[in-house]
């Protein structure tokens, strides 16, 4: 078993050192182990390594890459970091997160942080003078560890070297041209800078001088104005007591005039109240005198209703006996009159019903005689109820026109057959009736055919009923 076993595990497990980390990711999860190992087997893991050993990072800045200063100097810089992975679990996750593979690589390493270190490195210089970077080197250093620190674990840091960059005696002429005018115009500066304090002071000084006179002319103004405020004070004192006094002795005035008004109104008070109680003992002696004379009215308005209710009640009782008669009386009549009814309608009842009989017993050309007699009776009522339109029209022209199938006054029909003398045999009225109903409906055709061919034929018919044309002269 264990010559089985140590083969495999010799194979498969795998372990961290001192300075090698190890990261084991797939099943199970993330696992970082800094001492210690783990089973890795190919299927189901996968294993990263991560140096833990310090890297040497060197930041070199010279010639035209040279670092610029506050001052606007060149200066060139040499510069030693010693940086490694920090020796924790979430050191070497985000160590293998972001240098991966590169972290064997010293060159691979140089490379990825050089670019920070740069900036890192500029950014300082670009705070400080170039004395300033000569004078405290160490500090500059450290300044540029705490800016890295949090991003690279630095371990060490050195600075080789710093000086300034070697210029030619153009630009050194140029360099020191501008050494010059800075120190002019410092020197410019300054003594801007004293005569505007000395301006400030002068203007200080005028500035207090004017406010203290300015002061003491306000406090004199202001002592003379309370001198008048105070005497304008004490004349209006004076008024007020002078207004005081007046209207208290008003006011006593008024107070005796109330109490006298008062003595006056109690008096009155007093006569109206003698007078009120003599004017409640008459109204009490008139009521006492009108309730007597009501109740004697009352006593004789009840004994004459009584005697009024005696005459009413012998009065309803003759009555009564009177309408009992006459109802009686006059049930008899309407009893006799129903009887004598009764016997009429069936004696008219009888006479219909012979005479029905014999209206049934007539022939068929005494029936129609009868019917065109009917007709005869009722002619003037049905003309009366049809000549009430007729009353509303202005005038009738009858024109008589053949040939639209309509019946003629000869009697002959659309088909050319007689019907008969004059009439048809038809009665006057119902003829002339027949002519309107016709002329009615044969005008508008009239009409059409007139314009059609252009002859007005209203013109025509007006002429022909002896009525003139319209727009004819008028005498």
């Amino acid at each position: 078993m264990s010559s089985q076993l140590s083969p495999f595990l010799n194979h498969f497990y795998r372990k961290s050192s001192r300075d090698v980390a190890i990261i084991r990711t797939g099943f199970g999860g993330q696992k970082t182990l800094i001492s210690g190992g783990c089973l890795s087997l190919p299927f189901l893991h996968k294993i990263d390594e991560i140096n833990l050993r310090t890297i040497r990072v060197e930041v070199r800045r010279v010639a035209e890459k040279s670092l610029i200063t506050e001052d606007r100097m060149r200066v060139d810089a040499e510069l030693e970091f010693y940086v490694r992975v920090q020796p924790t679990i979430e050191g070497v996750a985000t160590a293998a997160q972001s240098l991966g593979s590169k972290s064997f690589n010293p060159e691979g390493m140089r490379n990825l942080l050089e670019g920070r270190f740069i900036d890192a490195v500029q950014a300082v210089a670009a705070s400080r003078t170039m004395d300033q970077i000569h004078e405290k080197r160490s500090q500059f250093v450290a300044d540029i560890s705490a800016l890295l620190k949090g991003r690279v674990q630095i371990e060490s840091e050195a600075d080789i070297s710093v000086r300034q960059t070697q210029l030619d005696a153009t630009k050194q002429r140029l360099l020191l041209n501008q050494q010059e005018e800075e120190a002019q115009i410092s020197q410019r500066l300054e003594l801007e800078k004293i005569k505007a304090q000395s301006d400030a002071e002068t203007a200080r000084s005028r500035e207090e001088s004017q406010a203290a006179t300015e002061a003491a002319r306000i406090a004199r103004e202001q002592e003379t104005r309370m001198r008048e405020i105070e005497k304008q004070r004490e004349l209006r004192k004076s008024e007020i007591e002078a207004q005081l006094n007046s209207e208290v002795r008003k006011l006593e005035s008024s107070i005796t005039l109330s109490a006298k008004q008062a003595e006056e109104a109690h008096a009155q008070a007093a006569a109206e109240l003698a007078r009120t109680e003599v004017i409640l003992a008459q109204e009490k002696v008139q009521t006492d005198r009108e309730r007597a004379v009501a109740d004697r009215s009352l006593e004789m308005a009840v004994k004459r209703v009584k005697e009024a209710g005696e005459v009413a009640e012998a009065n309803a009782a003759t009555e009564v006996t009177v309408l009992l008669k006459r109802a009686k009386a006059e049930a008899e009549a309407t009893h006799t009159r129903a009887a004598a009814e009764k016997a009429r309608m069936l004696a008219e009842s009888e006479g219909s019903r012979a005479l029905i009989d014999a209206e049934n017993a007539l022939s068929t050309p005494v029936l129609h005689m009868k019917l065109e007699q009917y007709r005869l009776d009722r002619l003037p009522e049905i003309m009366s109820h049809m000549m009430r339109p007729i009353e509303k029209i202005d005038s009738i022209r009858i024109n008589h026109v053949s040939g639209f199938g309509a019946t003629n006054g000869a009697g002959n029909t659309a088909g050319g057959v007689s019907a008969g003398d004059g009439g048809g045999g038809k009665p006057p009225v119902t003829q002339v009736m027949d002519s309107i109903l016709g002329m009615a409906l044969q005008l508008p055709a009239l009409k059409s055919i007139g314009d059609q061919i252009g002859v007005d034929l209203s013109g025509s018919i007006d002429a022909a009923a002896g009525k003139p044309a319209p727009g004819g002269d008028k005498t």
